[in-house]
């Protein structure tokens, strides 16, 4: 690893991506949802400033500044809720993204690129509609919206989430509202 980026491990450890792919795996089989590299893939964080097709982006680096990423012809792309996409069409200036792959002279040379994902957890003290207000943040919730279910997680519908119950979502950021848009939520079962 060079001095401009973090390793896939650096990276996960320092982010909920551990305890994410816990309760992602309640949840769906993880082979349709972003692989996860090896240990020598590193990777390259930021959000969408530029996009020119059909294989660079330029993103504002949380960590390095400005950074141009450059992809490979068999690159993979996912995006919030549409999951696996054809390229780098789908993406809007202000997505929130990872990218794997290497750092190079001139930029990053990346294999995958998929929107940053959060795990928000804590208890909902309001809901109006789909927008629950929880006490880890708001969390929006759409008719793409999968329940968690399995040990741990209470049977609920979508529109049976209330004030009071304790979830766990998976979320990513629309960059067209800015709203944190649930992927995955499931509520906790007492002492889960």
């Amino acid at each position: 690893m060079g001095t401009h980026g973090l390793t896939r491990r650096q990276w996960l450890k320092g982010t909920s991506g551990a305890v994410l792919a816990g309760y992602v795996a309640l949840s769906r089989d993880l082979s349709s949802a972003a692989p996860l590299a090896g240990d020598q893939e590193e990777v390259a964080a930021g959000v969408v400033e530029r996009i020119e097709p059909p294989n660079i982006l330029k993103i504002r680096g949380f960590r390095e500044g400005p950074v141009s990423i450059s992809f490979s012809d068999d690159a993979a792309f996912w995006r919030g809720h549409s999951g696996r996409v054809a390229g780098l069409d789908v993406f809007i200036l202000g997505d929130e993204v990872v990218a794997e792959g290497q750092w190079t002279a001139s930029g990053f040379a990346a294999t995958t690129l998929m929107s940053m994902y959060r795990l928000i957890e804590g208890r909902v003290v309001h809901r109006k509609d789909n927008r629950l207000q929880t006490t880890g943040g708001i969390v929006q919730l759409t008719s793409d919206t999968v329940l968690l279910d399995g040990d741990g997680f209470v049977d609920k519908t979508l529109d049976g989430l209330a004030v009071g119950d304790d979830i766990v979502a998976e979320v990513w950021r629309d960059p067209s509202t800015r709203d944190l848009v649930a992927l995955r939520i499931g509520v906790r079962k007492a002492g889960a």
